[in-house]
């Protein structure tokens, strides 16, 4: 009668043990398409309503469950690079994207995308003297705003004196069509390093774009 009932009890230990354990597991592979796809859902939802925060959070989670998920990727790319304006974590997701799905018809907008993600100077040419004076470039007299009444006169700062070029460093003189990603390109092989030239100039160079054709510039070496 004992050994009966000492059977019975150990049978009901070990079914609940089994219970208790499938109640902690985590969703099984039928289950994790469907808890995606809401997750996926949610982040759709809270992106058209301008909340991109919770739009990420909601791409990242589906992420855990499926990493290669390459539209996620395209997703949050997307995000980071109009909504939230890193364009660093943008190239990354754009990069991660095509590595899944290199053959996607998106590719190469995606490609064009992280072309402007990763490249820190937009492609602004330098007018030539001609196209400077152009009459479709001189604004009408009427947008003219009147002159500024005359300021106290002050002494006239000395600008500093421009560095003389080392021994090792290049000149080049400016052409019309040119900017310093182009120039980049030319001299150092690789268009991001656009600032080295531009720190090099800054005596002379109030901003990237500010480019005169016939200017003389200092490539670093």
């Amino acid at each position: 009668m004992r050994l009966k009932l000492t059977i019975k009890i150990l049978t009901a230990a070990i079914i609940l043990a089994v219970l208790a354990s499938a109640c902690g597991r985590a969703p099984n592979g039928e289950e994790t398409p469907e808890v995606v796809s809401v997750q996926i859902g949610k982040a759709r939802v809270f992106s058209r309503q301008g909340d991109y925060r919770q739009a990420v959070e909601m791409y990242q989670k589906a992420l855990v469950l499926e990493p290669d998920n390459a539209d996620i990727y395209l997703q949050l790319g997307v995000i980071y690079d109009d909504n939230l304006k890193d364009k660093q974590l943008a190239a990354a997701y754009y990069r991660e994207f095509l590595r899944r799905d290199p053959d996607s018809e998106m590719e190469d907008r995606v490609r064009g995308w992280l072309a402007k993600a990763i490249s820190p100077v937009p492609e602004e040419p330098v007018l030539t003297p001609a196209e400077e004076i152009s009459p479709k470039r001189i604004a009408p007299a009427a947008a003219v705003p009147s002159p500024p009444p005359p300021a106290r006169s002050r002494p006239t700062a000395i600008p500093p004196s421009r560095p003389a070029a080392g021994p090792s460093d290049d000149t080049y003189t400016v052409r019309g069509g040119d900017t310093l990603v182009k120039i980049a390109r030319e001299h150092y092989g690789d268009p991001n390093a656009w600032d080295r030239i531009y720190q090099a100039n800054r005596d002379q160079l109030a901003t990237p774009h500010a480019l005169k054709v016939g200017q003389s510039l200092v490539i670093p070496r």
